[in-house]
């Protein structure tokens, strides 16, 4: 370099040879961070996504910034090797070796970044052959969550964080992964409460062969919303969501196409050769079905067109009656007058002992979350009550809900919209859900017929004429028949009635589809915005 500038060599170059000196080291310093920088790109690019992994972009991005900064140092000190000033060429010495110190330091964060996700890799190609051919589904489990150097446990009791639980204490069990974000809105909760009465009815009946286990999904983590969802959960939770390993948490997004839904994937403890299925938590709660989820590979809609009996997906973990039998009537009712409620239950009882007729009352209160039927149910029509199956706050949500999803699914055929018994007989419980109405249905168990349902007062007067309608030696199979006809043939002579559906955004139903069921008019749409119930 010396010769190339025509410097004179001598002995008051020394200073100017040690800067060379380290200009060389920094630049083989310089070369190896580059090196380093390239490796990344033999990966997997759905790495380099700033949401999955920004640590590694971070250190490229200060990487390449010190390594620009570095060239152009490198540039202006060699420029500068002639001169002769002792203080400049220390001070060139010093930001030199400075310099060198800082690059050497990325080098080592790229190496040890590059070798982490490089690991982090192969270990998230390696879970799809893992969760299809394990033999011990603890041994999978172990690995996917960073326990750290103080060795605690991964798991908790979610009623009781303080109880610690070991990977271990799942073996030879079927365990439920319950996936989710931290967000508690309405729907979410309603959806939990359910599913904790699902998995302690099967908890008492299988005797702890099930556990579920919550595994948030989050991006900042939240203590407020992750301990408020924790404290609605009787079974294992993860004790903090960032000892989840990031491999593990791709794989859920992508593998088992986690999004913002929550999801339910049922793991049993050999895979054989079955691979993992994910349901969302919302069909699980709305099909009333859990120790199934093993056995199936999705699950069957609440809507079968050859059965049409989707009273009896109504009021699954509803009904706790006596058995049905085949000629038993079911009564379902609502509404939050009580003299209507005390009037309806005398005229029921009055039916039940002139006919001889078995009727078993349901009664099902609003769909929100919070307990509006409880003051109904504590006051002075309690007694006359005492013998009604009353659905509490979660079946009620259940049933109307069902209804929706029902709703749903069946008006995407014109032909069942319009003609279907079950379809009609879904409309019109609907518009009893948005009016908040006094009301009440019958149908037969195991029947296909309409049911025989109304408004309160039509249904009172018609109940309290019954011996101008009703011969006691009838068939009891035609009575819902015999109901209906008279309802329909009062409804008919009514100058006025207002019924009104409230369907949930998701449902996309065309205008010629809303037809009303009383009167056979096209219903009028409007736009209504609503915080709560």
């Amino acid at each position: 370099m010396a010769f190339l500038k025509q410097l004179p060599v001598n002995k008051d170059m020394g200073g100017a040879l040690q800067n060379l000196s380290a200009i060389n080291v920094l630049i083989q310093l310089i070369m190896a961070v580059i090196k380093c920088v390239l490796q990344f790109s033999d990966l997997d690019p759905k790495y380099f996504e700033a949401e999955i992994q920004p640590s590694a972009m971070n250190e490229i991005a200060r990487a390449t910034y010190w390594t620009i900064y570095s060239v152009v140092t490198c540039s202006s000190y060699i420029a500068a090797l002639g001169l002769r000033d002792e203080h400049t060429m220390a001070k060139m010495a010093s930001q030199l070796r400075m310099l060198a110190s800082k690059v050497s330091s990325m080098q080592k964060g790229l190496e040890l970044e590059f070798s982490h996700w490089k690991s982090e890799i192969e270990l998230y190609k390696g879970l799809n052959d893992r969760f299809n051919k394990y033999q011990d589904l603890t041994t999978i489990l172990i690995d996917l969550f960073d326990v750290g150097p103080d060795g605690k446990p991964p798991l908790v009791l979610g009623t009781d964080a303080e109880i610690e639980v070991g990977i271990s204490s799942l073996k030879d069990t079927k365990v439920f992964l319950l996936i989710s974000g931290l967000d508690a809105w309405d729907e979410q909760i309603n959806s939990l409460k359910a599913l904790a009465k699902l998995y302690q009815e099967l908890q008492a009946k299988e005797q702890n062969r099930y556990q579920i286990v919550w595994l948030p999904i989050v991006d900042k983590f939240n203590e407020q919303k992750f301990s408020k969802l924790q404290s609605l959960m009787p079974w294992y939770t993860v004790r903090n969501p960032k000892i989840i390993k990031t491999y593990f948490i791709k794989y859920i997004r992508e593998v088992w196409k986690f999004t913002n839904e929550t999801i339910l994937v049922p793991l049993d403890q050999k895979s054989g050769a079955k691979f993992p299925t994910s349901f969302t938590l919302y069909s699980v709660c709305i099909s009333g079905k859990l120790a199934e989820l093993f056995t199936q590979h999705e699950i069957i809609p609440p809507w079968d067109q050859s059965l049409q009996r989707a009273l009896d997906l109504l009021l699954g973990g509803i009904y706790t009656g006596p058995s049905p039998k085949k000629a038993s009537i079911i009564c379902l009712f609502g509404g939050e007058d009580v003299k209507w409620i005390g009037d309806f239950i005398t005229e029921i009882n009055v039916v039940k002992d002139n006919t001889q007729i078995s009727i078993d009352l349901v009664y099902v209160g609003r769909s929100s979350a919070i307990d509006h039927s409880k003051a109904i149910l504590d006051s002075s029509t309690e007694k006359k009550l005492s013998d009604c199956s009353k659905a509490d706050e979660i079946e009620s949500w259940l049933f109307w809900t069902r209804l929706e999803r029902i709703f749903c699914l069946g008006i995407g055929d014109s032909k069942n919209a319009k003609e279907n018994n079950t379809m009609k007989d879904v409309k019109t419980l609907l518009s009893f859900k948005g009016s908040y109405m006094r009301w009440a249905a019958f149908t037969q168990s195991g029947s296909s017929n309409k049911m025989a349902k109304a408004a309160g007062e039509v249904v009172l007067e018609v109940l309290s004429k019954i011996n101008e309608w009703w011969k006691a030696d009838t068939n009891v199979d035609s009575f819902v028949l015999a109901l209906n006809e008279k309802i329909e043939e009062l409804l008919k002579d009514q100058k006025h009635h207002c019924y009104h559906i409230v369907l949930p955004t998701v449902a996309k139903v065309a205008d010629e589809m809303m037809i009303c069921e009383i009167c056979d008019r096209k219903m009028v749409k409007y736009l209504m915005y609503r915080c709560c119930e």
